[in-house]
């Protein structure tokens, strides 16, 4: 059983209403321990993790803002993304890290490492290649 310190809520402040979006565990450095289960998925936030040598996954949640629409093409409105999460401009297919992108644009993962690829239907794929032992990672 956990106890009151080893359990915390991660909150994330939109406008200046603050949010619960789900339970972390016990840290590790700069990242959330999750061995007994798998990490949440987080709405509004972007995860990476990696495997440590104790069977237990090391996760960083960055917050995944929606970007600043100044103006679509052609005078279009701005429409609710996949999710509707965010307002993005007619075409775009996917939201991250506080950049809208079109269904097969390539861009950086928040890792720093890997390349992600934005999908029909507003996901996002990434690749997973090895961001080192949790000791790196998260520090």
């Amino acid at each position: 059983m956990a106890s009151f310190l080893d359990v915390r809520v991660w909150m994330i402040v939109i406008g200046s209403f603050g949010i619960a979006l789900g339970f972390y565990g016990p840290m590790f450095q700069q990242c959330a321990r999750y061995c007994s289960k798998d990490p949440p998925e987080v709405s509004g936030a972007i995860n990476v993790c990696v495997k440590g040598w104790d069977n237990c996954t090391y996760c960083k949640f960055y917050t995944n803002n929606c970007p600043d629409i100044q103006e679509c093409q052609n005078k279009a409105v701005p429409i609710p993304s996949h999710g509707d999460r965010c307002m993005i401009c007619p075409g775009v297919a996917c939201v991250y890290n506080g950049h809208a992108y079109f269904a097969h644009e390539m861009f950086d993962s928040v890792d720093g490492v890997n390349k992600c690829m934005c999908l029909r239907g507003g996901k996002v794929r990434c690749d997973k290649f090895h961001l080192g032992l949790p000791m790196s990672f998260c520090s």
